[in-house]
């Protein structure tokens, strides 16, 4: 990366960190008494493709202004570098404002790092993929407003990624050209986002649901390099046991259609977001359904401990999808919680798939 932008860059990383003291030095507050405060966590991690990663993260937590009947918002953000010379930086938020009844959500990041590609569809060998390399500038945001009384907000949802300078395998799949955005390409969709939340509380639910479902579309007018939509749905469902566990399930769907999707576009099984314990990306296509369980047992004070499993799918085809075979994972992790006063915890996760364990670390709960 060029000395200028990575000056740059890791300026913003700094100065996220700050974020929540410039934009709300007065209002945010935990509670009546107590102002928001950030919490410091290092972050280390090896893998073949970066070598030997460390970083820094951040967060918190806080109320819009004095309104504590509001959800509490949350501001995030974690940047780490490799032995390999990779570099990755991410601001998050989520923000509930009031009087007003708005939501705000979404993330901006800059990564130059790699990643596995093992081909197309729902049946490619695990030993066999190529990595490529890539730099990244991802942007998306949503702008919800809520529906009356009721928990259901309505908004638009807009997703930027700018992938370029990729370096492929020479001689692989990628490296030949047949596959859309081989060349670097900008995915820029646009459109619909629906949300029905009934969560409590919101970063680590004991009961109710979340169901979401967007509507996009990118093309020229969007300033996408490939026109395509997709419809994309989800639901959670949480129930507190008895004896205080938490059984949490996810059911997830994603449909694309258009003449041409990139490959780094595509709907992706593997890694945190569908089935913990296959390799990010592992299985890639047009459609895709995932099944996530997981209980959820609080321990003492800040701790808690978490058992799961899933199973998942992804095809080219609509025709495809259904008689497609499930690809099953499950694990364990342990969570803390770094902020007294939020249900917000930092969690490790180690899972098992088709290839060797697999290790997770992030800020909140997978789903």
């Amino acid at each position: 990366m060029p000395r200028l932008m990575k000056k740059h860059v890791l300026k913003l990383l700094f100065f996220s960190g700050l974020f929540g003291g410039v934009l709300f030095p007065a209002g945010a507050q935990i509670d009546s008494t107590e102002k928001a405060e950030w919490r410091l966590f290092p972050i280390a991690y090896a893998n073949p493709q970066s070598g030997f990663g460390l970083g820094l993260g951040g967060l918190t937590t806080f109320f819009w202004g004095q309104d504590t009947t509001l959800r509490p918002s949350l501001l995030q953000s974690t940047g780490s570098y490799t032995t390999k010379n990779q570099l990755l930086t991410y601001l998050g938020w989520d923000i509930f404002t009031g009087p007003q009844p708005y939501y705000f959500t979404g993330e901006a990041g800059y990564y130059h790092y790699s990643y596995r590609f093992h081909g197309l569809g729902n049946f490619t060998e695990y030993a066999d993929y190529e990595i490529f390399q890539y730099h990244l500038i991802r942007f998306w945001s949503s702008y919800l407003r809520r529906l009356g009384d009721r928990p259901q907000y309505l908004g638009l949802r807009w997703n930027f990624d700018h992938w370029y300078r990729l370096q492929l395998a020479e001689g692989g799949k990628l490296a030949r050209g047949e596959l859309p955005g081989t060349q670097g390409a900008t995915t820029s969709s646009l459109g619909l986002l629906y949300q029905w939340d009934t969560r409590e509380p919101v970063y680590f639910p004991t009961g109710g649901h979340f169901l979401r479902v967007a509507l996009l579309h990118q093309g020229p007018y969007t300033g996408a390099s490939y026109e395509n939509s997709r419809v994309a749905l989800q639901f959670n469902y949480f129930q507190e046991l008895p004896w205080g566990g938490i059984l949490a399930g996810q059911w997830q769907s994603l449909h694309i259609g258009g003449p041409r999707v990139a490959y780094f576009d595509l709907g992706l099984i593997g890694g945190r977001r569908t089935l913990r314990g296959y390799y990010y990306g592992r299985f890639r296509g047009r459609h895709l359904q995932s099944y996530r369980l997981a209980y959820r047992q609080p321990l003492f004070n800040r701790w808690a401990a978490v058992l799961f499993g899933g199973a998942g799918r992804a095809t080219e085809t609509w025709q495809a999808l259904w008689p497609a075979r499930f690809h099953t994972a499950g694990g364990l992790g342990i969570r803390f919680r770094p902020i007294l006063s939020s249900s917000l915890h930092i969690r490790f996760d180690l899972a098992w798939g088709d290839g060797p364990m697999q290790l997770y670390f992030g800020i909140g709960e997978a789903f």
